[in-house]
């Protein structure tokens, strides 16, 4: 009987699944499902300000939006397919917020490859550009351009480190799906 139970209570891959983890689990949808409720609540009786205050803002509201829909049946219950597909689409969010970072990790370093160069060289005025613009200009023309080229070089550097922090972060630092 014990072995039948364990059996029904196995991850796709053959992983066995922790029960005391899938109850509190399932606890968790419960508790945004009530959460969602109240916040329905005072949201319809004009209470925006509380009710968004009260389930965490946009962020809390799409996370337990995300966690209720999971009970797709809204029986209370959360069958192993149900959980199974919370996995899977879980699993397909979380690869493609890793693609997303590598992309933006690469157009980081795309960005600081091209302009960083440009950053070293000395810029020399034409005689063409002297004759027309006077020397005051030219002066806060090669200012502008300056201070722009650190702006994109320092967005650069920003981009490249957020990238790299939030990937290792997903890819290392968070173990199980759920937590993903």
């Amino acid at each position: 009987m014990h072995h039948e139970r364990q059996q029904q209570v196995k991850v796709q891959d053959d992983t066995p699944l922790d029960e005391k983890k899938f109850a509190k689990f399932i606890a968790s949808v419960k508790k945004s499902r009530k959460k969602l409720e109240k916040w329905r609540e005072l949201h319809t009786s004009g209470k925006t300000w509380e009710a968004n205050s009260f389930i965490g803002g946009t962020e809390g509201l799409s996370l337990n939006l995300d966690m209720a829909k999971i009970d797709q049946d809204g029986d209370g219950n959360i069958t192993m397919t149900e959980y199974y597909e919370f996995i899977e689409s879980s699993e397909k969010i979380i690869e493609k917020s890793q693609d997303l970072l590598l992309n933006s990790l690469v157009i980081g370093t795309l960005l600081m490859s091209f302009f960083f160069p440009l950053g070293l060289n000395n810029l020399e005025t034409s005689d063409s550009s002297s004759d027309f613009f006077s020397e005051h200009s030219i002066y806060s023309i090669s200012i502008i351009y300056r201070l722009l080229l650190s702006f994109v070089i320092i967005l650069s550097i920003i981009i490249i480190a957020l990238s790299l922090r939030l990937f290792i972060f997903f890819s290392f630092y968070i173990n199980t799906v759920e937590g993903r």
